[in-house]
């Protein structure tokens, strides 16, 4: 790579060193390495999203537009049960939220379940932004159980999370499976 750095003309030297310093991929800001060991600590030895960050897997630093009011209601997870009814092609034909739900910690845990702070979620249009991306995530998915034989018009499923904090890794394509304990 040196060899070709030294054949470009400076202009295309200072544009790559710009790209290998803002790429994610490449190295994080240091704010930004001290904020996931700040999260790394603070997770359970036995989380998921504690080995995925210690890993090396990272978010892709985009601000979506439901983080901030996730922060203000104190939400670090919220997860959207999808239900899906499939035509017998196995193509989504009918998306319907199944359920959301809300955790004060990253690895999910006990739900929030105060009526009071649930209305305030919801008020705030908070879930309406969270169910909209979901359904429209959803219908991206990915198969992981094609039922066989082929199938008549079934019912499955899928789950979408999203995360209050940018730099946190999380899937970017929803999973589908068929039956009804993909809503479970």
């Amino acid at each position: 790579m040196i060899r070709q750095l030294n054949s470009m003309p400076k202009f295309h030297e200072f544009l790559v060193l710009i790209v290998l310093g803002l790429c994610p991929a490449f190295g994080l800001a240091s704010d930004t390495n001290e904020h996931i060991q700040n999260l790394i600590k603070e997770l359970p030895e036995t989380s998921p999203l504690r080995r995925d960050l210690l890993a090396g897997a990272r978010g892709d630093g985009v601000h979506r537009p439901w983080m901030g009011p996730m922060r203000e209601h104190g939400v670090r997870r919220a997860t959207v049960w999808i239900s899906i009814k499939y035509n017998r092609h196995g193509q989504p034909e009918k998306l319907r939220i199944h359920q959301v739900r809300y955790c004060e910690m990253y690895d999910g845990g006990v739900s929030i379940n105060d009526a009071v702070r649930l209305s305030d979620i919801r008020s705030s249009g908070l879930e309406k932004q969270l169910t909209d991306s979901a359904l429209q995530k959803a219908k991206e998915g990915a198969w992981v159980d094609v039922p066989r034989p082929k199938p008549r018009p079934f019912i499955g499923g899928t789950k979408v999370d999203f995360l209050d904090d940018e730099w946190l890794p999380i899937g970017r394509t929803p999973l589908l499976c068929a039956g009804q304990y993909c809503l479970d």
